[in-house]
């Protein structure tokens, strides 16, 4: 309570000073309610029981390395929705389950691995999957820096060459042509997938093949 809460409630009579104190109380509870909900939109909320473990073996990379995330959580999620990783590349993921008793009860541990390969140097949040249980959701999140270690343009060029040839998630707007001895059409990758954009005309067709 501060100094004009006091000064104000030392110019009341008793019943309007109770009176006061309960709204200030109430007025004080929505506020931190409101604070509540930012903090678990953030996936910084000290109150939820469930919680978003996020193990990597360091916080500092060259632009020549893998990263490997793992996302763990130990409770039954009702659904989840992935994170959009900006300025790296995906060159893996995959999903595990383990279940094992402790103390008389079952224990369930989940966990999402994450294998990224940084383009560009900086100051990265990597955000963790948004988990949604009873209506709330939980999510954390991990600071990384990338940095230079002295290449050449020519060798960055080639590095992010290989990046982009050896991950299985292309960028969005990448374009992949499926070339069949009658057929062909192209595909776009969006949010991870791949999606038919067109077919290809037999004309288009006759020139791709002549490529070598």
């Amino acid at each position: 309570m501060n100094i004009l809460t006091i000064k104000l409630l030392n110019n009341m009579s008793t019943l309007k000073k109770v009176f006061a104190v309960v709204l200030l109380q109430l007025i004080a509870n929505y506020g931190f309610a409101q604070d509540n909900d930012f903090l678990k939109y953030t996936g910084l909320s000290v109150f939820s029981k469930y919680k978003v473990t996020i193990e990597i073996d360091k916080d500092e990379y060259s632009l020549a390395e893998n990263i490997h995330i793992r996302f763990k959580i130990d409770f039954e999620e009702d659904s989840l929705q992935l994170p959009q990783i900006e300025g790296f590349k995906i060159i893996n993921t995959s999903t595990s389950v383990s279940t094992s008793m402790r103390n008389g009860a079952t224990e369930r541990i989940k966990s999402i691995y994450y294998i990224l390969k940084p383009y560009k140097t900086g100051v990265y949040i990597i955000e963790s999957p948004t988990f949604f249980v009873n209506g709330e959701e939980i999510k954390s999140w991990k600071r990384i820096i990338v940095t230079n270690v002295n290449l050449t343009k020519k060798e960055e060029s080639e590095l992010e060459f290989k990046i982009f040839a050896e991950s299985v998630f292309k960028p969005d707007e990448t374009y992949r042509y499926v070339i069949g001895d009658k057929f062909g059409y192209i595909e776009i990758s969006k949010n991870s997938h791949w999606k038919f954009y067109r077919k290809l005309t037999q004309k288009e067709l006759k020139s791709i093949k002549k490529i070598k």
